[in-house]
């Protein structure tokens, strides 16, 4: 199946959605295997979402830990909708309810929203990338595991900076990335 929008005309297909997410949430079990399809009843169809632990299966092989470990005081937990068009745009990742936002300097908060009960949307890339991806979902769940991981270590003060990689938000992350890009593919 080609990349793009799932889409025709007004009306999304959504058996070729469904497919596309199906094949990319069994390679996203792989990697994560603490990952499980939230299905709501009802008469519309509306966009799938996941329930994940964010930590790797190499990691849980070579520790043992069940997925309970990974819910309490610095949750790995993540909520994920993935829309129609998440092949060009990207899922929206919650989660990091733990964070604490005050003490983060602005230029380190990689969210697009911080919710009521404190959960974030993670910002987990710039538009133009998403399309490149063989697996969005996969890689948007990579980031924010890598996000969860960063925020832990600044936020018990195993670190003082964050380390990601990361871009600023809207048109100057855009450019950020579009440069980056050009050093990596020569």
């Amino acid at each position: 199946m080609e990349h793009g929008v799932i889409v025709s005309g007004n009306k999304t297909d959504y058996e070729m959605y469904y497919d596309a997410v199906m094949a990319d949430v069994k390679e996203l079990r792989q990697y994560y295997p603490f990952s499980k399809r939230i299905l709501i009843p009802s008469v519309k169809p509306g966009p799938i979402e996941l329930d994940v632990i964010a930590v790797d299966a190499g990691y849980l092989e070579k520790t043992g830990a069940t997925e309970t470990d990974f819910i309490d005081e610095f949750s790995r937990r993540l909520h994920i909708v993935i829309p129609y068009d998440y092949q060009e745009k990207g899922c929206l990742v919650y989660g990091g309810k733990w964070i604490d936002y005050s003490s983060i300097p602005s230029s380190q908060k990689h969210f697009n929203d911080r919710l009521a009960d404190g959960t974030l949307l993670f910002c987990v890339g710039v538009p133009q990338s998403f399309a490149k991806l063989s697996n969005v979902i996969l890689e948007n769940i990579k980031t924010a595991d890598n996000m969860l991981t960063a925020y832990q270590l600044l936020q018990t003060g195993q670190t003082k900076t964050l380390n990601l990689i990361s871009y600023k938000h809207g048109a100057k992350g855009c450019n950020e990335y579009d440069k980056d890009k050009k050093k990596y593919e020569g």
